[in-house]
């Protein structure tokens, strides 16, 4: 069990007796590592902070790779264009995301499950950089669409 799961069981086992108090505090509770969990005690509601964006082990080029992966895996993309499987390379459209250093991200996995993100400023930034990728996409996948 990775770190990023063990953290997320912790998190879901917090989570479960904030709910269950009878009367919650104003507070919210924070729990610190190299990151940082703040659990909302009113609502049971959590966001979780990456302060170490070291290089992550296996397949993630960072922590906070991991991260935006994850909020892909739940189906919270904005966007997603391309297929691992079909054209060996998938991208998703994260806007406005819970992780400060990519409130506005692209994350991409190749052929091999390897997943990279590239964090942008604004949402006008990351929306030319997905234009971008979403018209080589059909350029190359989908040419009888008329964008060559």
């Amino acid at each position: 069990m990775n770190e990023f799961n063990i953290i997320t069981a912790i998190i879901k086992f917090l989570t479960s007796l904030v709910r269950s108090t009878p009367t919650p505090t104003s507070e919210p509770l924070v729990i610190t590592s190299n990151d940082k969990v703040v659990i909302d005690t009113r609502t049971g509601e959590y966001t979780y902070e990456v302060y170490d964006d070291t290089p992550s082990s296996g397949k993630y080029d960072s922590k906070t790779t991991e991260l935006l992966n994850e909020i892909t895996l739940n189906g919270f993309a904005d966007d997603e264009c391309g297929s691992v499987t079909e054209n060996g390379l998938w991208s998703a459209l994260l806007l406005d995301t819970d992780i400060p250093r990519a409130k506005y991200a692209i994350l991409q996995e190749d052929d091999q499950g390897f997943v990279y993100s590239q964090a942008f400023d604004t949402e006008s930034d990351v929306t030319v950089a997905w234009d971008e990728i979403r018209t080589l996409y059909e350029q190359t996948y989908n040419p009888e669409a008329g964008y060559v």
